[in-house]
């Protein structure tokens, strides 16, 4: 295992008062008492180049105290920020499942990602589990055979598929439907998933000897069951789909960007899963026309977009070439005992392995500090490089963990949450494009280089984004140049220019391509410079970016727009240009498929350690021609450039690897099966303990009664939340009013309904308004064509659409 232990230089005076600063908040903060499990305690460092020190004004002496249950009473003044997140450190390591359950009981595990531990007899109360979207079950048809060349014939057999499975197998919810109650957009189908169910076994159905082959372990056990297993001569393929390879195919993440902003929709995966089978070209050509539509943001309003949602999925489930007949539900669990941890987070489709989980967990008796034990069964095998690495169940834990995105995934919803940019977005009014400054900036494709877009250019949004900064684990500032380069790399990695693919990957071409597609420009505008007071004795003088930017895509969701191409980067443009370096002299590659192609390592920035000797020696030479590439030398300097590559050096000796990022946590440890991360208590970090605890127990709404009254819709409903009785939760259940509270939080209530029309069309989509009884209530349309009509409606609460409380109701307009 390796082990970080060299101690930082302090250069100067302002340096060492800084670090001890740093380390008296440090032990106020309760770092002094760690897990008994604990064997060192290691001290939270400072940065290691004194240039850094300009951000801050620290007053000496310092005599700091935190009044917290966890620490010590000590004299002097409150800090009122606690930097990063709750745990001091997290470990995860790969176990198997039967000593996971063991480990869980016992509380040396606080939580199992991503599989269900072996428990040798009951579950214990202290343990608890979360639920999340798992796997889709899909039917596939054999092409070569000549049986299913009909669609009504294909779509017989689905149908006699899921009469068979009428009694629910265990672990697979039946549902002949690719919208699933943990997708966001469920309300919008609700109508077709009531007549879909409605027909499984109603009609008359052909009983064929099907030959089956399957992929994946339940879907094979429930084939073997029931069927004939037949992988040479088969008619009908089962496959278990995990929903993550379907958010994953999109192109993954880079450098704390984002997925599409669309990722967690319904629509979205029915369509990565049914497109490619359809056979008639003619639905092809429809599937994809609307697909195109939802994707470039080409809709005039939420009408028109969800009716465009329905038309793409009817498109999909139309001739059953290929057909949804359930999904599996992923539990997670974690121990909950008296000592165990709280405050869980989850995501609806991601479940504890997401970000929003690590932002939100603590454990119950070290609520500041204590080390958080994970594990996965799963060993680490994707490399670890911040570009197109960290591909695996293990590396997207690690990453989300050390990496720090621009907007992090709604965990109950398909929206996002602002973390390290705070949009502000203002959409196209009725065919009025934005006016780009001529002075805004586009990369140019193949190269990166930014030039000025010139007089002319119009956007359809424009974003303005407040980038939270901070200081990078290196102690380099982040800066303007560190704002732009991801820009520069989308264009200059994702586009291959003629025949020269030494600067271009498919892997990084997939991830980008909708920036490069939307993008107009970007415009730095400014930037504040504000002081945060940490304590009476020691302030802070933070940095923080105004970037516009301007792109041709506007979502009913500003959030989804914001998500598309903000100005952000995790990692600093120095370690970005150290891999292109080390990709482009053949070194290595940045995806496993292009390093497979060209017969390279994947490049890893922790666990090589021959890479790690080739990319020092990099680092000497940069360091000494103050080497920076030709986009950035009229905003970098040499010196600047020297610097930041000092700075990397020192962190590579001091810590072993080059994993540097402006992310919560530092990779501290590593061995082949497991992994340290330490809290980075760094004082410009934005976010504090206790930033994101909102998301954390959401409540759940309750729909007990709907009533129609003349040309209104009346919704009554319950609220279900979870109140804390010292350590132990409980679930209560009343009457929601306007100032429901869960905790210290104002529960914030939403809703959405459609109207219908008798071809299944959406007349209307809207909100009801919510009465300070408690009711919400819907307006119809004034006036309808005769018709038979069905109202859908939703109630969500602090955007909680998992399992919506839904309900439908038909009616009839009469003609006059």
């Amino acid at each position: 295992m390796h082990k970080s232990t060299a101690a930082p230089t302090v250069r100067t005076m302002r340096a060492q008062e800084y670090e001890e600063s740093r380390r008296d908040v440090s032990a106020a903060w309760g770092q002094e008492h760690v897990n008994p499990k604990e064997s060192v305690v290691s001290p939270v460092r400072g940065p290691a180049q004194s240039r850094t020190m300009k951000r801050f004004a620290v007053a000496a002496p310092l005599c700091i105290s935190m009044l917290l249950a966890a620490g010590p009473a000590r004299a002097g003044h409150a800090a009122t920020h606690i930097p990063s997140f709750y745990p001091h450190k997290i470990a995860i390591q790969t176990i198997d499942p039967v000593s996971a359950a063991t480990q869980l009981e016992k509380n040396a595990l606080h939580a199992y990602i991503g599989s269900v531990p072996h428990f040798a007899g009951n579950i214990p109360e202290t343990l608890k589990a979360v639920k999340s979207l798992d796997a889709f079950l899909v039917l596939t048809f054999n092409p070569a055979s000549e049986k299913f060349k009909q669609a009504a014939r294909r779509c017989a057999v689905v149908n006699h598929i899921l009469t068979a499975l009428a009694q629910q197998p265990a672990g697979i919810v039946v549902h002949p439907y690719p919208i699933t109650p943990y997708h966001a957009d469920y309300l919008q189908h609700l109508d077709r998933i009531e007549q879909a169910r409605a027909k499984v076994g109603a009609e008359a159905t052909i009983n064929p000897a099907l030959k089956f082959r399957t992929k994946g372990g339940r879907a094979q056990a429930l084939v073997q069951s029931r069927w004939q297993l037949d992988h040479d001569n088969w008619d009908v393929g089962l496959e278990e789909v995990p929903v993550s390879r379907l958010m994953s195919s999109s192109g993954a993440p880079s450098n704390g960007w984002l997925d599409p902003p669309w990722i967690k929709e319904g629509w979205f995966h029915a369509y990565r899963l049914l497109a490619p089978a359809i056979g008639d070209p003619q639905q092809k050509w429809i599937a994809r026309m609307f697909y195109r539509r939802l994707t470039g943001g080409d809709y005039a309003d939420l009408r028109e977009q969800l009716d465009i949602e329905r038309r793409l999925v009817a498109s999909l489930t139309r001739n059953c070439d290929r057909a949804v007949i359930g999904y599996t539900v992923r539990q997670e669990y974690y121990n909950a005992s008296f000592s165990g941890v709280e405050n869980i987070t989850f995501d609806s489709q991601l479940g504890l392995n997401s970000p929003v989980f690590i932002r939100t967990v603590k454990l119950k008796d070290f609520p500041w500090n204590g080390r958080l034990q994970l594990g996965t069964k799963e060993k680490p095998e994707a490399a670890w490089n911040p570009i197109a690495g960290f591909t695996d169940p293990w590396g997207r834990l690690v990453w989300s963990t050390l990496g720090d995105a621009a907007l992090l995934p709604l965990p109950y919803n398909d929206s996002w949450i602002p973390n390290r940019t705070i949009p502000d977005t203002a959409g196209k009014a009725r065919s009025k494009d934005f006016k780009v400054p001529p002075v805004a900036m586009i990369p140019q494709p193949g190269t990166g280089v930014l030039q000025a877009v010139g007089r002319g250019k119009v956007s359809t949004a424009k974003i303005v984004y407040r980038v939270l900064a901070s200081l990078f684990h290196d102690g380099t500032d982040m800066e303007i140049a560190d704002l732009l380069y991801p820009y520069v790399f989308a264009y200059r990695w994702g586009v291959k220019a003629g025949n020269n693919d030494r600067a271009y990957d498919p892997a990084i071409e997939a991830a980008t391509v909708l920036i490069r597609e939307r993008l107009v420009g970007v415009r730095v505008l400014r930037v504040e410079q504000t002081i945060k007071q940490i304590t009476a004795d020691i302030k802070v003088r933070q940095q923080t970016p105004v970037v516009e930017v301007y792109v041709n895509h506007v979502a009913p969701d500003p959030r989804q727009t914001a998500a598309l191409a903000p100005p952000w980067s995790t990692v600093p443009w120095h370690v970005l240009v150290l891999m292109e370096e080390a990709v482009q002299r053949g070194l290595a590659a940045f995806s496993k498929e292009e390093a497979e192609r060209r017969g390279v390592g994947w490049l890893d920035l922790a666990r090589d350690r021959s890479m790690h000797a080739r990319l020092s020696k990099l680092i000497d030479g940069f360091e000494r021609d103050g080497y920076r590439p030709a986009v950035l030398k009229d905003r970098v300097s040499a010196e600047a450039a020297r610097l930041r590559w000092r700075a990397l050096k020192k962190f590579s000796e001091e810590h072993g690897h080059f994993l540097v990022t402006n992310g919560p946590y530092r990779l501290t440890k590593w061995s082949e099966n497991s992994s340290v991360l330490e809290v980075v208590r760094e004082l410009t970090y934005p976010h504090g303990v206790g930033s994101f605890n909102h998301y954390a127990y959401p409540p759940r709404a309750v729909i007990t009664d709907v009533k129609r009254d003349a040309n209104r819709v009346l919704v009554y409903v319950d609220v279900e939340r979870v109140v804390q009785e010292q350590r132990s939760y409980v679930n209560v259940r009343e009457r929601l009013k306007r100032v429901a509270m869960r905790g210290l939080y104002l529960i914030r209530p939403d809703s959405r309904y459609l109207v219908l029309g008798p071809d299944g069309s959406v007349v209307k989509a809207s909100t009801a308004s919510m009465k300070d009884d408690g009711r919400f209530v819907a307006e119809l349309p004034q006036s309808l064509p005769p018709g038979r009509y069905t109202f859908l409606v939703a109630i969500y609460l602090d955007g909680n659409s998992v399992r919506p409380p839904a309900r439908s109701f038909s009616f009839e307009v009469a003609g006059s």
